[in-house]
C-alpha cells in the first residue's frame, strides 16, 4: 500500500481535466496523457450525452427506474463514464446501483414487511417501491442508522460505565419503535426480488425471529463495538462541524441586513477564524441562502419570530440532513462484488431531494491502492468561478489565499475537530438572538 496519492499534482490535475469533459472524445484525450503513477485510480465521470464511440467510452445510462423525481443520483448528468488504465470490457463491467434511504422511507419498509403488501401506503411510495423491486435494486440501510445514532449514543455512554455491554442488553435498551424499524429493514435486505417480478407478492428469506438474532448482532456491532467507535465519532464529528456552520448561518442571517455579499464575508470570517475548515457544498448554500431564503427550502424552517422552543431539534434535524452527501460519497467503497457501486438516495421529502440537486458532482476519483482507500468529488460548479461571477471573487480570493489557507490548515492541526460545548455556545448565542 501507498499512502494517498490525492494530493500529487498529477491527480489534482487529473481531477481538473475531468471537470472540462463535455464529451466523451474529452475523455479519450484525458486517458491518452495517464501515467503509470496513476494506476489504481479510476475515474467515473457524467456527462450529458449518450455517444457511441471508442468502446472504451461507451456510457454507462441509469436503469430508467432510478430516473424519478424521488430517487435522486448523486451525480449531475444520466449518463456515466469510467476511465481507468485497463480496459474496459463493458459486458463484464458490473455494476452495483444501490439505493440508500432516510428515516421516512425506513417507515415505508416497516408498513410492507408487517403487512406483506402495499397497503395504507400513499400512491407514490408505491410506484417508487414497485419500481425498484421489479428492476431488483439493492437497498442499503446505512443512512437511517447514521441518523439515528442520536437515539443511540446516550444508551451507549450509560452501557460502558458499567462495562457489561452485551449485545443483547444494549438491544433491549433501545427504543421499541427503532427495534421494530431495525428488524424490518433486516428482513427486507432478503426479500426475493425475482419472486416479486414475478407473482407481484412478497417473499422474503429470513423469519421474524432469524431477521431479530440478526438485527440484536447488527445493532451492536455498529453502534457500540469497540471495533465500529471510531466510524460513529467520525459521523458524530462530521455533523457536529456542519452544526456549528449552521448555527452560524442563521446567526447571521437573522442579525444583519447587509446584502449577501457581506454576509458571505462575515461566514468566511467565520470559518478562518472559528471553525477553519472550508465546506464548498455548504458555503455555496450559505450564499444562496443569504441572498434569498426560499432558494434553500431546507434551510428555510428557522423564523426570528414565534416560538423557540423546538429550535434544537429543528437546526440538529436539518444537520442531520445535510450528511446524506457525505453517506452517498461513502458508498462508492463499499462496491461487494460489483467493478463499481453507483449510488442512489430515496426521499420523499421534496427539500431534501433539492439539496441533493443544488451541487451536483460531475466525477468522482477513487483510489482503491492507496492506504486507507478513499474518493475525491469533483463538484460540476467550480466554487471560484461562481463566486466571481456572483460578484464575490475579492472576497472568496483573499480567503482562499495562500497566507490564509496555510492559517486554517496550521489552526486544524492544532484541534481538528469542533467540541460539543463550542456547539453549545454557538446555539446558545442564536437562541438569545431570534428570542429578542
Amino acid at each position: 500500500m501507498v499512502k494517498s496519492r490525492f494530493d500529487l499534482r498529477e491527480v489534482r490535475n487529473l481531477g481538473f481535466n475531468r471537470t472540462q469533459a463535455k464529451i466523451p472524445h474529452d475523455l479519450a484525450v484525458i486517458q491518452s496523457r495517464l501515467s503509470t503513477n496513476l494506476y489504481g485510480i479510476s475515474a467515473i465521470v457524467s456527462l450529458s450525452i449518450n455517444e457511441l464511440g471508442d468502446t472504451m467510452y461507451l456510457p454507462i445510462p441509469f436503469p430508467n427506474s432510478l430516473y424519478e423525481d424521488y430517487i435522486t443520483s448523486y451525480f449531475q448528468h444520466r449518463y456515466l463514464y469510467i476511465i481507468r488504465h485497463e480496459l474496459i470490457q463493458l459486458p463484464r463491467l458490473a455494476i452495483d446501483y444501490t439505493i440508500t434511504f432516510d428515516t421516512n422511507s425506513a417507515s415505508y419498509v416497516s408498513s410492507i414487511v408487517k403487512n406483506r403488501s402495499f397497503a395504507e401506503l400513499r400512491p407514490e411510495v408505491i410506484t417508487a417501491f414497485n419500481k425498484m423491486l421489479n428492476n431488483h435494486f439493492n437497498f442499503d440501510s446505512i443512512f437511517y442508522f447514521i441518523e439515528n445514532i442520536k437515539l443511540a449514543i446516550p444508551i451507549i455512554q450509560n452501557i460502558r460505565k458499567t462495562l457489561r455491554d452485551t449485545p443483547l442488553k444494549f438491544w433491549k435498551l433501545l427504543d421499541r419503535n427503532f427495534r421494530w424499524n431495525i428488524i424490518c429493514l433486516e428482513i427486507f435486505k432478503g426479500i426475493d426480488t425475482r419472486y416479486y417480478s414475478n407473482t407481484q407478492k412478497f417473499k422474503f428469506d429470513d423469519s421474524f425471529i432469524q431477521a431479530a438474532r440478526k438485527s440484536v448482532d447488527f445493532a451492536y456491532n455498529f453502534y457500540a463495538s469497540y471495533t465500529n467507535r471510531h466510524l460513529i465519532q467520525e459521523f458524530l464529528q462530521y455533523q457536529r462541524l456542519l452544526l456549528f456552520q449552521l448555527l452560524e448561518i442563521y446567526k447571521i442571517q437573522f442579525s444583519t441586513r447587509k446584502n449577501a455579499k457581506n454576509k458571505l464575508e462575515l461566514f468566511l470570517s467565520f470559518v478562518q477564524n472559528e471553525c477553519p475548515v472550508f465546506l464548498g457544498r455548504e458555503t455555496f448554500l450559505a450564499y444562496e441562502y443569504f441572498k434569498n431564503r426560499n432558494n434553500v427550502s431546507i434551510l428555510n424552517k428557522i423564523n426570528k419570530s414565534g416560538d423557540q422552543t423546538n429550535l434544537w431539534e429543528k437546526v440538529n434535524n436539518v444537520a442531520w440532513d445535510l450528511t446524506a452527501i457525505r453517506n452517498l460519497e461513502r458508498m462508492f467503497l463499499a462496491r461487494g462484488q460489483a467493478d463499481y457501486m453507483i449510488p442512489f438516495f430515496l426521499t420523499f421529502d421534496k427539500n431534501l431531494r433539492d439539496f441533493i440537486k443544488s451541487f451536483p458532482t460531475k466525477a468522482v476519483l477513487i483510489d482503491r491502492l492507496s492506504e486507507g482507500v478513499g474518493i475525491v468529488t469533483i463538484p460540476s460548479i467550480e466554487i471560484k468561478k461562481y463566486f466571481e461571477d456572483e460578484g464575490c471573487g475579492v472576497v472568496f480570493n483573499t480567503f482562499s489565499s495562500e497566507e490564509k489557507t496555510r492559517e486554517r490548515f496550521s489552526k486544524i492541526r492544532k484541534k481538528p475537530n469542533i467540541s460539543p460545548n463550542q456547539v453549545k455556545a454557538k446555539y446558545k448565542e442564536l437562541k438569545q438572538l431570534l428570542e429578542h
